[in-house]
C-alpha cells in the first residue's frame, strides 16, 4: 500500500488500520507524514516498510508489533524517538538502521526481536536516552551495542546503557 500525500499526518487513519491484515506486504509512506498510531501494523504480514527522509515517527506503542515477515528497517534521520514496543516480537526482524538524531529508545522498543543480533550507533555523537523500565528496550538475548570509541567510557557508565556494559563494544573492535 502506497499512502498518499493526502492523508495529512494520517489524521484520517484510525489506531489499528493495518492491524492483522495478513496479505499486507509493503507500506511506502509519503514524504513528510507522521508515523503516529498506536497498533498500526500490529501482527500484519508486512514485509517492507519505507519511510522517508522528514518522516518523523512518533513514540506511540505497538507500531510494528508482531509484523513477522519484517527483517529490515531503516528509521529515517529526524526521528528521535522509538516508542515503547515498537517493533515488539518481530521475530525475525535482524536489521535496523538507526540515525543519529534518536534521542531516545523507549521500555520494550525492540523486546522479542530474537534475530536482532547487532545495534549500530557507532555514527552517533550523543548517547541516548534508554527507558528500563517496566521492560528492557532489547530482546531477551540482548545484541552487540556499537557505539563511537570515543564515547565507549560515558556510554557504559550512563544509567540505563550500563546495564548492557557487557555487550557494548567500540566500533573499532568489532
Amino acid at each position: 500500500i502506497s499512502l498518499s500525500r493526502s492523508i495529512r499526518g494520517f489524521s484520517d487513519i484510525n489506531v489499528g488500520v493495518f492491524q492483522y491484515t495478513k496479505r499486507l506486504e509493503a507500506l511506502i509512506f509519503p514524504r513528510g507524514c507522521s508515523v503516529s498510531y498506536t497498533w498500526l501494523a500490529w501482527g500484519s504480514g508486512v514485509k517492507v516498510v519505507s519511510l522517508p527522509p522528514a518522516c518523523t515517527f512518533n513514540e506511540k506503542m505497538y507500531v510494528f508489533d508482531e509484523c513477522n515477515n519484517l527483517y529490515s528497517i531503516v528509521i529515517p534521520q529526524g526521528v528521535t524517538t522509538i516508542g515503547e514496543y515498537c517493533f515488539l516480537d518481530c521475530e525475525n526482524l535482524s536489521d535496523v538502521a538507526l540515525p543519529n538524531s534518536v534521542t531516545s529508545l523507549k521500555s520494550g522498543a525492540f523486546y522479542g526481536c530474537d534475530m536482532l543480533k547487532k545495534l549500530d550507533f557507532s555514527h552517533f555523537t550523543e548517547i541516548p536516552y534508554l527507558s528500563t523500565y517496566p521492560n528492557s528496550p532489547f530482546p531477551t538475548e540482548t545484541p552487540k551495542i556499537v557505539v563511537p570509541d570515543a564515547l565507549y567510557d560515558e556510554w557504559v557508565a550512563t544509567t540505563g546503557w550500563k546495564n548492557y556494559a557487557s555487550k557494548i563494544v567500540k566500533a573499532s573492535e568489532q
